[in-house]
């Protein structure tokens, strides 16, 4: 690790892509390439009572349009996290129900692009719209189900061991606080776009972005009713993802149905507009933290309890709590995590899924705990971390949080800061002396290889 900190390492990709030789999904070129652009709804809730595609159809380039009353013909997947999970569980054009603003109810594919998109924006669309819910303050909340089971990634929220309440109360010192973070849109640098070619009618070739190809490759293959080693995911660069190119999304499934339908390879890139209702984002929080501690500074009791928001159309639960069991110490331990549904599009994983909102909030209240104890932020952090995961009750095999706390100290000078709240500023601007922990689960699974060793004593990965 040594060798590496410090050390300028040029990034494999880096040159081809900074000179502009990285070639990303929406570049490749096909033979026979057509380009779709999405129809999407300007209501939040409601239905579409009548979509009208005749001006558009007779627009110059037009090759086919779809709507929900003819959706390429899919099959709905297993929706299994680990082997075929898209967002959202909802297929395209499934239904006339509107569930967000900007969800896809249609498909114009032309010749070019930009007669894709002038064909699509002639598309005329009725709704009988509903009242939407917009805002969490009308959301109605319930425990949030498991992501992935007990014992897996992001287990479920509501946990508890010892007796909070009691404890709580009779705590020397105590604070509750409530943290609110908003939603987050992911923006990467490449937007959003697949191309789908069929080289015949059971073998289908995807150029897409995405950080988890073998997922694709399944998900994609059970959708079209393929065996997995029909379908191959072309992924040589990506352009950003941050977590929303994870899974495929309703434009891809969409795209490879149209394709196969046309029998053309056809290509669909989002706007950015479009991204934003399509491809997911960070769910906005209201985190409630209660701390409770002795007179030394031990901490006796913590209560964390999460809202957070999902979609009509899937469940995605932000796992806020996922790290408090396993930051500091507490014999009275609980977590709650509550979901409420709006009228959005889909959150999902963004980095740091959970821990980014969580730690914040908790940490916060760690530094406001410090202050009502009048003990130095790193000491309390001190006295209070935890040697086993809470949750588990098992010991952790490696942690140096301590000894980071301490060196990070010590090379910050720390122990020089000024104790006074909004003590510095320069230049009318206020310089503050903080400091906060973090931690994100070491994920790991099963892998194989196969090695071939030659004679002449080199080896060949299989």
């Amino acid at each position: 690790m040594n060798q590496v900190i410090g050390t300028g390492i040029n990034r494999k990709d880096g040159r081809a892509k900074v000179i502009g030789a990285a070639t990303y999904a929406a570049e490749h070129q096909i033979p026979g390439l057509v380009h779709g652009y999405l129809v999407t709804a300007n209501i939040a809730q409601g239905r579409i009572t009548s979509i009208d595609t005749q001006t558009a159809a007779k627009a110059p380039g037009v090759i086919a349009i779809f709507t929900p009353k003819n959706a390429p013909p899919v099959f709905k997947p297993s929706n299994d996290f680990i082997n075929s999970k898209i967002y959202e569980a909802r297929l395209p054009l499934s239904d006339d129900q509107i569930y967000y603003a900007g969800q896809i109810i249609g498909l114009v594919v032309a010749d070019t692009f930009e007669r894709a998109r002038h064909a699509a924006h002639l598309v005329k669309v009725e709704y009988s719209a509903q009242p939407p819910i917009i805002e969490a303050k009308n959301a109605n909340f319930q425990e949030a189900p498991p992501m992935l089971g007990e014992e897996m990634i992001f287990e479920k929220g509501n946990f508890a061991i010892g007796d909070f309440d009691s404890r709580m109360a009779a705590a020397t010192t105590k604070i509750t606080a409530t943290y609110t973070t908003s939603t987050e849109l992911q923006a990467p640098m490449e937007p959003h776009a697949i191309i789908a070619h069929w080289q015949d009618s059971d073998s289908l070739t995807i150029y897409e972005p995405s950080q988890w190809v073998l997922n694709s490759q399944r998900t994609y293959a059970e959708i079209f009713g393929l065996q997995k080693e029909q379908v191959r995911i072309i992924t040589p660069f990506i352009g950003g993802a941050f977590g929303c190119k994870a899974f495929p999304w309703s434009h891809g499934i969409l795209c490879a149905g149209a394709a196969r339908q046309l029998q053309r390879p056809l290509k669909v890139a989002l706007s950015r507009r479009q991204m934003t209702a399509n491809t997911g984002h960070r769910s906005e929080t209201e985190q409630k933290i209660s701390l409770g501690a002795d007179a030394d500074g031990k901490l006796v009791a913590i209560d964390h309890t999460v809202k957070s928001i999902t979609s009509p159309v899937d469940t995605f639960t932000e796992p806020c709590t996922i790290i408090t069991a396993a930051m500091y110490a507490a014999p009275n331990l609980r977590t709650q995590q509550e979901l409420g549904v709006m009228n959005v599009g889909m959150p999902t994983f963004m980095r740091a899924p959970g821990e980014a909102p969580g730690l914040w909030a908790l940490e916060s209240a760690m530094d406001e705990l410090a202050w009502e104890l009048n003990i130095d932020p790193v000491e309390l952090r001190l006295k209070n971390e935890s040697k086993e995961h809470q949750r588990r009750g098992l010991p952790f095999s490696a942690k140096h949080f301590a000894e980071c706390l301490r060196v990070g100290a010590q090379q910050f000078g720390w122990q020089d800061r000024p104790k006074q709240v909004r003590p510095l500023s320069r230049e009318h601007k206020l310089i503050g002396w903080g400091m906060a922990g973090a931690s994100f689960p070491g994920l790991r699974g099963s892998a194989s290889v196969k090695v071939r060793l030659l004679a002449d004593g080199t080896a060949e990965i299989l």
